[in-house]
């Protein structure tokens, strides 16, 4: 399998991911509030500012690797992003917490070990390609297994 693929079509899934997401939470911003207030992670009070400011990240990274431009930048901060969501999640999860892990609004499952494994392939994916585009390495190929 060639790398290229995944050059390519890598921002465009993460893309639906965040824009998806960014329009789920901007239907309903008392309750990403809610979620995020829930993970116990910053005092509550910020949680009514972090919901749009969040929302509005989510949907312009979207944007951004919807349409091309910044893709490397954008690719780095979504890592980063979700990097920091599923230190929450674990942190939530050796807390004893059962809450939804608001990924997606009211259509979030409850938080989960293999929510975290999930991201955390996710997360190392995104900076190989952002690795290997930063590099400039194009022609890289996966061995065949």
């Amino acid at each position: 399998m060639n790398l290229r693929y995944i050059e390519k079509y890598l921002p465009f899934g993460l893309a639906f991911v965040w824009l998806l997401s960014g329009m789920l939470h901007s239907g309903n911003l008392p309750r990403f509030a809610l979620d995020i207030c829930r993970y116990d992670v910053v005092p509550c009070w910020t949680a009514a500012y972090l919901s749009p400011l969040l929302c509005s990240i989510h949907l312009v990274l979207g944007a951004y690797l919807l349409s091309g431009y910044y893709q490397q930048p954008c690719m780095l901060i979504s890592g980063l992003l979700l990097s920091g969501y599923t230190l929450a999640m674990v942190t939530a999860l050796t807390q004893g917490l059962n809450i939804s892990c608001g990924c997606l609004g009211t259509l979030s499952p409850s938080i989960s070990w293999s929510h975290v494994v999930f991201n955390a392939a996710l997360i190392a994916v995104i900076f190989v390609w952002w690795l290997l585009c930063r590099n400039g390495v194009k022609d890289v190929a996966l061995s065949k297994v």
